[in-house]
């Protein structure tokens, strides 16, 4: 009887049981895919529309400086000049946000090969909160895997930021008697340096884990 019961566990799942499974909204997707996409999508998105961000944070800072003089810093003038500050900040970075928003759509439309619309994953699931049962999932088989595969990943990535930061320090002097758009053109050059070698190395990841 017990055998029966082993070999039931263990046999291969039927279709209906994927298609319930799938209807769930749980399907088997890799978060290293989905962070690459994102990471891609951030890249290009800088490249064709980071000059045009990096204008419109001066312009608000210029205006803030400008006006500093002008206005009297009543209550209601300092409540009117954040919410136009934060109208301008929300248009510059409304395009990146839908970016993202769209990048994240689309990689996981690809990795369930459809869409998938489905309110159980939101439902609360109260066993969840119980410690003993997180406390065995984390110190189970599988937990450990994953605090290693976590351990690697947080140490290729570091030696990434390592090798791509290590000689820019003293670039730090020489930006102190630069302009503010050297300053940003700079940083900008150097943070698309590093975003690139940690891409690279995600991408290996990705790859092992999707394959």
């Amino acid at each position: 009887m017990a055998e029966e019961e082993k070999e039931s566990k263990t046999e291969e799942p039927t279709d209906k049981k994927l298609g319930d499974t799938r209807k769930k909204g749980r399907t088997a997707k890799s978060q290293e895919v989905n962070t690459v996409i994102l990471l891609i999508a951030a890249v290009i998105y800088f490249l064709y529309m980071g000059f045009y961000m990096i204008d419109g944070v001066i312009l608000v800072m210029r205006e803030y400086f400008v006006s500093a003089g002008v206005y009297d810093m009543t209550p209601s003038s300092t409540q009117f000049l954040i919410k136009i500050t934060f109208n301008q900040l929300f248009l510059l970075t409304m395009p990146f946000m839908f970016t993202m928003a769209l990048a994240g759509v689309l990689s996981n439309y690809w990795q369930n090969d459809g869409w998938i619309f489905s309110w159980d994953p939101l439902k609360p699931k109260f066993n969840k909160l119980n410690p003993l049962t997180g406390w065995k999932k984390i110190l189970g088989k599988e937990g450990l895997m994953n605090l290693g595969k976590s351990l690697v990943k947080l140490t290729l990535i570091s030696t990434a930021v390592y090798m791509a930061s290590d000689d820019e320090w003293e670039l730090i002097p020489v930006l102190m008697n630069s302009t503010i758009i050297q300053i940003f053109q700079v940083l900008g050059e150097q943070t698309l340096n590093l975003v690139l070698k940690v891409l690279f190395v995600l991408i290996i990841l990705a790859i092992i884990d999707f394959a």
